[in-house]
């Protein structure tokens, strides 16, 4: 899956963008919740407004999902700070093999 990294602040957050043609909402939640140790919480979708957000966990570092302007943005919380944690999300994101299907479904 093509992942773009995004920000880098100050204070540890980093966010990573997906593209919306990439993979669809119900595929990126299959692919979330096919890694082992993560939990997807809290995950909405409005269809009308084309927004989505949820909650992830990933070796107890706490991640969001949410789409300000189409794309979806996943960033660390502040208070999870760890490099390692956060790579090790990226890379297996990254590894994702993306099927035709899931792009649509």
């Amino acid at each position: 899956m093509n992942i773009t990294l995004l920000l880098e602040s100050k204070d540890g957050v980093r966010t990573i963008e997906i593209r919306r043609n990439e993979i669809s909402y119900r595929g990126l939640m299959r692919c979330l919740r096919s890694l082992t140790g993560c939990v997807v919480s809290k995950a909405h979708q409005d269809p009308l407004n084309d927004n989505v957000t949820a909650n992830i966990e990933f070796k107890h570092q706490s991640f969001s999902l949410y789409t300000p302007f189409s794309d979806y943005l996943i960033s660390n919380s502040p208070s999870s700070r760890s490099v390692e944690v956060f790579e090790d999300f990226v890379s297996h994101l990254k590894l994702y093999k993306v099927r035709w299907w899931e792009k649509i479904f």
